[in-house]
């Protein structure tokens, strides 16, 4: 998609022969205007070990960490302080290419069912929001 940023138009006299001619000039600048998308994977995981608080910080900490480095993508914890063995964690990523964001939230699920910690995702939910 293209957009004008900008409009420019001058009238100039040229006298050649004692006529008088007026000259048009327009210069139109363009800039291509990209789509972003936004990725958003919830996922709801259960930890069979944690029976404390401490416990819970020490695995959900050690998962965001190595899924932050790994795939670039802003992770948001939301948790009950009075839930020790479950917590709600959020994952985001922008950009220009839908099937690249499906892929790459694909990808971050599986890494996190792969990894040998000890929890197990229960419930996890993607959704794509366009048009940004």
């Amino acid at each position: 998609m293209n957009i004008i940023l900008s409009l420019r138009m001058e009238f100039r006299g040229i006298r050649s022969n004692n006529r008088l001619y007026l000259l048009l000039s327009a210069v139109c600048i363009f800039a291509e205007v990209t789509i972003m998308h936004i990725g958003i994977c919830c996922i709801k995981i259960y930890m069979e070990t944690s029976h404390s608080l401490k416990d819970r910080r020490g695995i959900t900490s050690s998962l965001v960490e190595r899924v932050r480095k790994r795939f670039n993508v802003s992770v948001a914890e939301e948790s009950d302080n009075n839930l020790w063995q479950t917590s709600d964690i959020v994952f985001c990523s922008v950009g220009n290419d839908i099937p690249y964001l499906n892929g790459q939230l694909s990808s971050l699920l599986t890494y996190i069912e792969s990894l040998n910690l000890d929890l197990e995702v229960i419930d996890c939910s993607t959704e794509i929001i366009s048009g940004i």
